[in-house]
């Protein structure tokens, strides 16, 4: 059963996902459907675990995906960045620009998007 914040880590994921203009994007969001869980790997870092799916041919590098998020404090709070490593989806990261780290995850409903 799935945590509330892996929940919210697999919502981003998909949401990001689904403005991602490039023709590898159906491959990848199938692989954002096997994604079995996230671990944290530091403040704001996830590696994503995968059951098997197809790689798609994209260099090891975040995805070129222009997300923002915000907070109750801030309109812009950080950055959302989905890294690739060997044609899938590797890990989650969540920057921010705030002073102090945010507390939560962002849902869904806080990405902006520039496009």
């Amino acid at each position: 059963m799935k945590t509330e914040d892996e929940s919210r880590l697999h919502d981003l994921v998909r949401t990001c996902l689904d403005h991602l203009l490039l023709p590898e994007s159906g491959p990848l969001q199938d692989q954002a459907q096997a994604i079995r869980g996230f671990r944290a790997t530091g403040p704001r870092i996830w590696q994503i675990d995968l059951d098997d799916s197809p790689a798609v041919s994209l260099p090891d590098q975040p995805l070129p995906i222009e997300a923002s998020y915000a907070d109750e404090s801030s309109e812009v709070a950080g950055e959302v960045l989905i890294w690739t490593k060997n044609g899938r989806i590797d890990s989650l990261e969540l920057p921010w620009f705030t002073d102090l780290m945010p507390r939560n995850i962002p849902s869904a409903q806080q990405l902006l998007f520039d496009e």
